[in-house]
């Protein structure tokens, strides 16, 4: 039977896989889409004044969101490092109060992780409603609409 440590353990590597599973999705789709608007930039394929508005604001967004994405990965190295010095120190039952990284840290960091997750998120998702909504500007035969045909 586990206790409730090894359920503890097990359900905390959990959460941190899903954890940076939702990072690198994140990074890889706002990665396409970033590499996706940019070739239809190249191509001129927004012809539209607003689509191209829309566009380059989305280019903005996804940039953000990926340079989000990266810093939260370097957070979480970090996090990781602190952690295994701390074991490191309990182990050998060493003086931690020296170390490079005291639990307040270590709980800071874990905090800015999760802060960057959410700004990455957040950003992304509207950085792709941008997109969205210019390539659907661009498609959408909205000209009829404006001349009255």
């Amino acid at each position: 039977m586990d206790t409730w440590r090894d359920q503890l353990i097990r359900w905390e590597k959990n959460r941190r896989d899903q954890f940076t599973w939702v990072t690198n999705l994140l990074l890889g789709l706002a990665t396409g889409l970033l590499a996706f608007l940019s070739a239809a930039l190249l191509r001129e394929d927004f012809s539209d004044r607003a689509a191209l508005c829309w566009a380059l604001v989305s280019l903005f967004g996804l940039s953000l969101s990926i340079v989000g994405g990266m810093c939260c990965a370097i957070v979480r190295l970090y996090d990781f490092r602190g952690t295994v010095e701390k074991i490191r120190a309990e182990k050998d039952e060493k003086d931690t109060s020296d170390e490079d990284f005291s639990k307040r840290e270590l709980r800071t960091l874990g905090v800015w992780s999760w802060r960057l997750l959410w700004v990455q998120l957040g950003v992304f998702l509207l950085a792709a409603l941008c997109g969205a909504l210019a390539v659907a500007i661009q498609v959408w035969p909205w000209h009829c609409c404006r001349c009255g045909t």
